[in-house]
């Protein structure tokens, strides 16, 4: 039986390009809201955080506070040595200044992760958290959380998330985590941590 050229090319081809596809469908799946509930539930757990505080309606859409996002996730990337000093300073974007330390930099991470982690980020502005269903006041003005949407791996089985504590005179402190999953339990470790110092200039005579 004759095999025709042409059609061979076309039909590897055509598996090439739904192969392709179903990948493409694969990587930028939205994650679950189930998953999103689980990360954020080990977050308040180990974290204690306080419910008494109030919470950021808006979720955060960074995972970090001075760096770029994705610089400070390539630091975790498995193949790479450490490009950030295990602890020093930084500012955010509203100039305000933290003391920072990484107690824990684990290489678990690939670029096609943190390419995924970036495609959710750029997802998450309009992202809102349900205050009361978290459990969070909704009076408290004076203290505040501010929580980001949790981004994941392409297998799922990773999440990093970050969490400030503000208070109105732009003290406060954060932290970002990275949260892995091992027989349907989630587990929580600091990956970075910051503490906003105060502003000095306000206790000037």
């Amino acid at each position: 039986m004759a095999i025709n050229f042409k059609h061979l090319v076309f039909g590897l081809g055509l598996v090439t390009v739904l192969s392709a596809s179903q990948v493409k469908t694969f990587k930028t799946n939205q994650i679950s809201d189930g998953s999103i509930d689980e990360v954020l539930e080990c977050i308040m757990n180990n974290s204690a955080m306080d419910k008494s505080f109030g919470l950021k309606a808006y979720a955060d859409n960074r995972i970090y506070f001075c760096y770029t996002d994705s610089f400070f996730l390539t630091s975790f990337i498995n193949d790479t040595i450490d490009r950030l000093s295990p602890f020093g300073f930084g500012s955010d974007s509203a100039g305000r200044v933290a003391t920072v330390k990484f107690p824990s930099k684990p290489k678990v991470l690939t670029i096609e992760d943190i390419d995924h982690m970036m495609d959710q980020l750029k997802s998450a502005d309009n992202h809102l958290w349900d205050v009361s269903k978290l459990g969070f006041s909704k009076k408290n003005k004076k203290k505040w959380y501010s929580i980001s949407k949790p981004v994941f791996t392409v297998d799922g089985k990773r999440a990093i998330v970050k969490v400030v504590e503000h208070c109105p005179d732009g003290c406060g402190n954060g932290s970002t985590y990275l949260l892995t999953k091992r027989s349907s339990i989630w587990k929580s470790e600091t990956i970075a941590q910051w503490e906003f110092l105060p502003d000095l200039s306000k206790f000037k005579d």
